[in-house]
């Protein structure tokens, strides 16, 4: 078997390729000198090839087509790609969850303008690459133009029935890069969690991933919480649904959105 000779890689003991995430499909290692990529019995093999164990191994449908190599779009990782990454080195997936309105993108585009702005750093981490860069770009744009007033900061998630599930991500180091962290953060319509709400069966149909997430962001409207009982049932259920669905469940973080806009009387911060 061919021996890396990178000291930061786990290729040797039967690990993954520590640059596997940053490599596109077709090209090879340039510490390895092949692809870094495994079959079930340990040996190199294409990217193709390990999409189709990975995702059998990870509990996913197998593929109905063999992949095709069209990889890292730019704008968003659809399921597919999502297996493909979640197969890389050290990848965290978070579902950020909520109703229609909540905020989800929003809270994800003010992640990732702190983040431009240096305050990852603050946390011993740095930004060093992203797969979705297009799709950052194109969200935050919307935000830097927001005038203000009535209007939303971003446009509403598009919501079809031929809406595939997609993914923003980030890659963060400690090290600068010899070292990574994938992190993958969902982007999906409020209505896909509204339906769940509604009918417990839709999660096979808009959330299969649910059993690899590594943490989940609850975002819950504030304003609406104060004024809607049905709205704070609602997401009471979203929560339980959650719970229920993901065995064992990660850790959720409880995230009140516009609470500057909602009328709360001082003393109650």
């Amino acid at each position: 078997m061919t021996r890396c000779p990178n000291p930061a890689c786990t290729w040797n003991d039967g690990g993954p390729c520590v640059r596997a995430a940053s490599i596109m499909p077709g090209a090879v290692c340039p510490d390895l000198g092949g692809p870094p990529f495994r079959d079930n019995a340990g040996a190199a093999t294409s990217p193709e090839a390990a999409t189709s164990t990975v995702a059998t191994a990870k509990g996913s449908p197998p593929a109905d087509k063999p992949y095709d190599g069209r990889f890292w779009a730019g704008s968003a990782l659809g399921l597919e790609e999502l297996w493909h990454a979640l197969w890389g080195p050290d990848p965290r997936l978070v579902l950020i969850a909520g109703s229609q309105n909540a905020g989800k993108s929003c809270l994800a585009v003010g992640m990732w303008v702190e983040m431009a702005n240096g305050a990852a750093a603050s946390l011993g981490w740095h930004f060093v690459g992203s797969r979705t860069l297009r799709g950052w770009t194109r969200l935050s744009d919307a935000a830097f133009d927001w005038k203000g007033g009535e209007s939303g900061i971003l446009p509403r998630t598009p919501q079809s029935e031929s809406r595939q599930a997609s993914f923003l991500h980030l890659q963060l180091s400690k090290d600068w890069g010899q070292t990574s962290t994938q992190v993958l953060l969902s982007d999906f319509p409020g209505e896909w969690f509204d339906n769940w709400i509604m009918r417990r069966d839709a999660r096979e149909r808009y959330l299969p991933m649910l059993s690899r997430v590594d943490g989940i962001i609850l975002v819950v409207d504030t304003e609406r919480l104060l004024a809607d009982l049905q709205y704070a049932e609602d997401c009471v259920i979203l929560r339980d649904r959650i719970r229920e669905a993901a065995i064992p469940c990660p850790p959720i973080a409880l995230v009140l959105s516009k609470a500057d806009a909602a009328d709360i009387p001082s003393a109650s911060w």
